[in-house]
């Protein structure tokens, strides 16, 4: 197992200079695929087309923009979110046989709101090859569950709606066989800019920050690469 996460790091990882995904991020025109950075892209780009680019993997170059100034305490203004914006939507990517292009050398993406869900899967896909059919695979809040416990027709999962609120109480457990469940919280990560708090998600749509009275989001789905996706969509 640690082998096959280091693999998918390597794919998909923004943290290490020569994955795949930088590789792609700082070619002007393309590379060739591995398969975790195939089977990702490919579902990235299926849910931003559904979701109208809610959920959109090109939004790497907003993200730099917003973390860029909020370390001088300010906020990019309009003209600097549209020019941004031109490089933003799945349209600018291309798969091509095994090679993954852009139609601008200024198109980045960002995989995070997808990959954990991913690495679940793949992790799942292990365990069931080996035969292991009861099981639960949890990687930073992304669960699958497959079968169930012994005695018992399903797994319990609890869901946090509030990072104060407790676990205990029947209502936030729900209960998963073969299924996959993901939360993506709203109010647990915010970043201050001169007196005002924005959210860590932003739109790529409008290139700014999420404005929501949703506290937190849970997709249930049959593949933790999609819950994971859509709960940042939703």
């Amino acid at each position: 197992m640690p082998r096959l996460l280091n693999q998918i790091d390597s794919s998909l990882s923004l943290y290490k200079p020569y994955s795949r995904i930088n590789l792609f991020n700082h070619q002007i025109r393309g590379i060739t695929l591995d398969q975790h950075l195939y089977s990702v892209v490919k579902k990235a780009i299926e849910i931003s087309v559904i979701t109208n680019k809610a959920f959109d993997i090109t939004c790497k170059p907003l993200i730099n923009l917003w973390n860029h100034q909020s370390t001088r305490n300010l906020t990019p203004t309009d003209q600097q979110i549209k020019n941004i914006l031109n490089t933003i939507g799945s349209e600018h990517l291309i798969i091509k046989k095994d090679s993954l292009l852009k139609d601008n050398p200024l198109v980045q993406i960002d995989c995070d709101g997808i990959a954990q869900g991913y690495s679940v899967d793949q992790i799942a896909q292990l365990f069931k090859q080996k035969k292991v059919q009861d099981f639960i695979v949890e990687l930073g809040g992304e669960v699958y569950a497959s079968g169930h416990p012994p005695g018992k027709g399903a797994w319990n999962i609890a869901i946090q709606s509030q990072p104060s609120e407790s676990l205990t109480n029947d209502s936030t457990t729900i209960k998963l066989s073969d299924f996959a469940i993901t939360t993506s919280g709203r109010m647990s990560k915010f970043k201050k800019i001169g007196s005002k708090y924005y959210s860590h998600i932003l739109n790529p749509n409008t290139g700014k920050p999420l404005q929501s009275k949703i506290i937190s989001v849970t997709v249930i789905a049959k593949d933790a690469m999609t819950a994971d996706a859509l709960d940042n969509a939703l």
